[in-house]
């Protein structure tokens, strides 16, 4: 009798102890799950080991590389629509690196980083700095296909609530002198009426004297979506050229939008045989005399001025070869056919 009793009780610990395992594991899985997903930064290092690990093993099927592969091709890649409001990889050709975007990875919806707060757009992509109240990079990719579309204009210009500080007012341009001047043009935005909406948020708007927003930076503008015809998609890096402190810039309206004294343009494309072409813009903020081509840059000169690091998923020696190069003649030949 003795000895059933003592067999029962130890069958109850054994089942005692199998169940207190048993939830152990699952609580390990459950952390574990929420550890992976959630992502904290502290974790990092021991998730991408185990990533690295698991994704060497046969039979494993690294969905993530998978993704961020499918996601990020070798060039300019953003010829997608990615729907309101919604994530954007960093790793895109065409967002620059800056102290919110250096070292990001996954979305950077709401990225922050000393004064640089970056927002994802339908159609674009902007890093926001407060001190100036203007975008110091706005970024997207052109394609043929966006600019044969024919969507009327629609001029709502409106302040961005996405601003955590908030943007620029439509008080501030009232009366100052300057046009609203658009970074990512709305014409480039006619593929999509959402698109179209929010290329009128304040944001995305700078600070520009008339003769300058309808003269020359209208005709770059112009050339660009020419060379997305031509080459098929241009990927297009462009804003103000904050070199300075923003209390040494003029300022407008209660909230003391800085007036840029130069714009710039980054741009990257692919000729027909496959080869890349790069080539800047920086203009002056006022009337321009010329042609486009005589404010044309090496991406270099925008990089030293600006403080920005364009195109960086290019491989090195590439990125630094196109980079310093300022020939105009590709370019030069696809704005005439």
């Amino acid at each position: 009798m003795a000895a059933r009793r003592s067999a029962s009780s130890k069958r109850k610990r054994n089942e005692g102890r199998r169940f207190w395992i048993f939830l152990l594991i699952v609580i390990a899985l459950t952390a574990g799950a929420l550890i992976y997903y959630a992502r904290p930064e502290w974790a990092e290092p021991y998730i991408a080991e185990a990533e690295r690990v698991l994704g060497s093993e046969p039979g494993f099927q690294n969905e993530s590389a998978e993704s961020a592969a499918e996601e990020a091709p070798p060039y300019a890649g953003a010829t997608e629509s990615y729907g309101k409001n919604s994530a954007v990889p960093a790793e895109r050709m065409e967002i620059p690196l800056c102290a919110a975007t250096a070292g990001k990875k996954g979305s950077l919806e709401g990225a922050l980083a000393d004064d640089h707060e970056v927002h994802v757009y339908e159609g674009f992509t902007l890093c926001y700095r407060e001190t100036y109240e203007v975008a110091e990079w706005v970024a997207y990719t052109l394609t043929r296909e966006k600019v044969e579309s024919e969507m009327a204009r629609t001029d709502k210009f409106k302040e961005d609530p996405r601003i955590s500080t908030k943007s620029a007012s439509l008080a501030d341009y009232k009366g100052s002198g300057y046009d609203r001047g658009h970074l990512a043009p709305a014409a480039d935005m006619r593929w999509s009426s959402n698109a179209m909406d929010e290329s009128f948020l304040l944001s995305n708007m700078t600070p520009q004297l008339h003769a300058f927003n309808a003269g020359m930076w209208l005709n770059l503008e112009s050339a660009v979506r020419a060379w997305a015809v031509n080459f098929g998609e241009v990927t297009v890096v462009t804003g103000p050229v904050l070199e300075r402190p923003a209390h040494e810039y003029p300022g407008i309206g209660e909230n003391k939008v800085s007036v840029p004294e130069y714009f710039y343009k980054a741009l990257l494309a692919r000729k027909p045989d496959g080869t890349k072409i790069a080539l800047g813009f920086i203009m002056p903020n006022q009337k321009c005399p010329g042609s486009i081509m005589d404010y044309a840059v090496c991406i270099d000169e925008i990089e030293e001025r600006t403080g920005i690091d364009f195109f960086s998923l290019l491989e090195d020696d590439e990125e630094t070869a196109l980079e310093s190069s300022c020939e105009i003649t590709d370019w030069e030949r696809a704005s005439k056919n």
